[in-house]
């Protein structure tokens, strides 16, 4: 039986699933990634464990493999943004900083006053903010220079796990458009970027399409696979998600929670999008051959559920990882539509896509003595919706053609109370996959259509795609939450807005 191999390296959790060319995982492994928090929006990872963890995972799951399966072929889907910097012997230089890190806010905004938020969103396709990896390399030459001056290459997560295991190194252009240093139309490095970063082109490597060969396992690894298993450019993790899940076609959106929300999009082109400087949405290399995306975000959605129901629900929270929000879930079931007129705006983590603003900050609107536990966890769960609907709107007009599918994938689309408030609030069905975990399969897709198990994205994704449930709307419950929205919209964003303009707060577009 042939089989793929597909690697996610999340924020949260760093999984490996091995797939059957239909589509069945026929083994897999999560472990906790491993970080080290420095404070609130710092953080940092050492390169050595996070090998390591993913090594564990890898091998959990070639142990677990049925008799007779053999791998084709595997590939590394990750975080964006996030990398490890090199010197000329492959050795990491630093730690790596977390993507969500944003310590390089001074680089960012100097890179901004040197060059105009539009123009570089004109060349890059991002709204430049301090997560992007030319701001995090900007800070080791401002706080590190010996570092970058030792620099011989930056990888990618992604790119930094595939050269541990081949050691060869290449770069899909998907984690490529997240380093605020690519040319998108070009898809190639920009020189004048990497000019006002004092960087050489050289220490960035090769981009290339996903799914091209990296290089092949050597003979004897550490993670017990095959010796001469070929290795292909994995991608960006929402990304490699969105190929898994068919959102490579115009009116397909993947809807992917986890440690944020993010909705993309595919698009056949991004020229117009590029002149017309509209920072709403990023834009970047998708992982079907010739196509883009446009994506946005509700920052902080996950962690922001984990924070309620960590803080509500102490004793079920030392139980274990998923006890206090399965009880949060319970008891948001419980509380009528409407959370007896409480509502949360979600904006813990600052404000995502569309009106963007790092400085927003959450709002608990309406609170009185008689509102329970329930009732501010479907407040939260509602605030998350209404914040969907409004992102998905923005995203249907920004890309120009109605959203005729969304597939929620990831740690959230398995709540069923959280996405059958998604499917009321939107009036539209939500459809949720089999198997939800779509960033290890789409780095299997790639894996597959590398080692020509496939002849593109359409046959894979035929092949593999797992079977999905529809959750619908209700109607009765779609006019009462078109009321809230409506309210929502009129009086507690200008609130809020309001109050962050009393605070000091001052908006960011990126």
């Amino acid at each position: 039986m042939d089989a793929l191999l597909g690697v996610d390296v999340g924020t949260t959790n760093t999984k490996a699933v091995a797939y059957s060319l239909q589509g069945a995982p026929l083994a897999s492994a999560s472990i906790p990634t491993p970080f080290v928090s420095e404070g609130a929006r710092r953080a940092h990872q050492r390169p050595e464990d996070l090998w390591q963890a993913t090594l564990a995972a890898i091998r959990t799951v070639v142990a677990s493999l049925p008799p007779g399966a053999r791998l084709l072929g595997m590939a590394v889907a990750s975080v964006g943004e996030a990398g490890v910097p090199l010197d000329a012997a492959g050795r990491p230089l630093y730690p790596i900083i977390a993507w969500y890190d944003d310590r390089s806010t001074p680089q960012c905004a100097a890179l901004v006053a040197a060059l105009g938020e539009v123009g570089i969103y004109r060349i890059t396709g991002l709204p430049p903010t301090p997560i992007f990896s030319l701001n995090k390399l900007l800070w080791l030459r401002d706080h590190e220079p010996d570092v970058l001056s030792r620099m011989a290459r930056w990888l990618c997560v992604s790119d930094y796990i595939a050269y541990r295991l081949t050691g060869e190194q290449a770069m899909g252009y998907s984690l490529a458009s997240r380093t605020m240093a690519f040319d998108l139309q070009r898809r190639a490095w920009s020189e004048a970027l990497l000019d006002r970063a004092g960087l050489r082109p050289n220490q960035l490597p090769p981009p290339h399409p996903e799914g091209t060969l990296v290089g092949r396992v050597a003979a004897s690894n550490a993670a017990g696979l095959p010796e001469g298993l070929p290795v292909f450019v994995g991608g960006h993790d929402h990304v490699c998600g969105a190929l898994a899940v068919g959102a490579f076609e115009p009116g397909v959106v993947l809807d992917s929670t986890g440690t944020t929300e993010a909705e993309l999009v595919a698009l056949p082109e991004v020229h117009d999008y590029l002149e017309a400087g509209d920072l709403s949405f990023s834009l970047g290399c998708h992982t079907a051959r010739d196509r883009y995306y446009a994506i946005g975000s509700i920052l902080g959605a996950g962690s922001t559920m984990g924070w309620v129901a960590g803080l509500l629900w102490p004793q079920e929270a030392g139980e274990g990882s998923d006890a206090a929000l399965q009880a949060m879930t319970r008891s948001a079931a419980e509380s009528p539509l409407g959370a007896n007129g409480l509502y949360l705006l979600p904006h813990l983590a600052g404000a995502g896509a569309p009106q963007r603003n790092p400085t927003s900050r959450g709002l608990l609107a309406g609170l009185h003595l008689g509102h329970t536990r329930g009732d501010i966890a479907r407040a939260t769960f509602e605030g998350m919706a209404i914040e969907l609907r409004l992102l998905l709107e923005a995203l249907e007009g920004y890309a120009g053609h109605a959203i005729e599918r969304l597939v929620a994938v990831g740690g959230g689309a398995r709540n069923a109370v959280w996405t059958q408030i998604k499917a009321d609030v939107l009036g539209r069905a939500v459809s949720v996959p089999e198997h939800p975990e779509a960033a290890t399969l789409g780095a299997a897709i790639l894996a597959g259509i590398g080692a020509g198990a496939f002849r593109d994205e359409r046959e894979a994704y035929a092949e593999l795609a797992p079977p999905s449930r529809a959750v619908a709307p209700d109607s009765e419950r779609h006019r009462a939450y078109n009321a809230l929205y409506r309210r929502v919209m009129a009086e507690v964003r200008p609130l809020a807005a309001e109050l962050g303009r009393r605070s000091g707060a001052t908006p960011n577009a990126g």
